[in-house]
């Protein structure tokens, strides 16, 4: 609520009507028109792309802060600290909502805004499960199909252990 402790912001008030993020799903034209002239666009990692709450994509962005690629990543120590959380959510919220931002920083007792920065990290923390959960069955997928030499079911235990670790967290 805004200082009265009325009511809850959630993450879905980031934007119009928890509009969903477009990661990596810009694709909706395969020509862009410049100078009068259409030039191909060429889409990567497309097979990766998909409409996600915004929770799904800053649970994955704080699960990246995390030593993934090098197979040793310590939870404990590289998945941000609250502090990091706030100041990237708010960073998040002013710039996309200038009006909730300034609900958030100006209007909010601080009881409020840190219970909303609250809400806002458990939500995001429960939607990092679905990150772990998924880039561990894509590894797994990747360990059949893939001819990149890398070890794949090691990042799925690593993807499972971090799943573990933050469902006893935020489940």
């Amino acid at each position: 609520g805004s200082g009265s402790g009325s009511g809850s912001t959630t993450i879905s008030d980031f934007g119009n009507n928890n509009q969903d993020t477009d990661d990596n799903n810009n694709n909706n034209d395969s020509c862009e028109k410049i100078n009068g002239d259409y030039r191909h666009l060429q889409f990567i990692d497309f097979e990766y792309a998909g409409i996600n709450p915004r929770a799904a994509d800053i649970g994955n962005t704080f699960c990246e802060f995390c030593d993934m690629n090098n197979l040793v990543p310590d939870y404990a120590k590289e998945y941000p600290s609250d502090t990091v959380q706030n100041v990237f959510i708010m960073s998040y919220i002013r710039a996309n909502n200038d009006a909730l931002a300034t609900k958030v920083l100006n209007d909010m007792s601080q009881e409020d805004r840190e219970l909303f920065l609250y809400t806002m990290r458990q939500e995001i923390g429960k939607y990092s499960l679905i990150s772990h959960l998924g880039w561990a069955v894509w590894s797994l997928i990747q360990n059949k199909q893939s001819s990149i030499e890398f070890d794949y079911i090691r990042y799925a235990e690593i993807r499972m252990d971090g799943y573990h670790m933050f469902k006893n967290i935020f489940w």
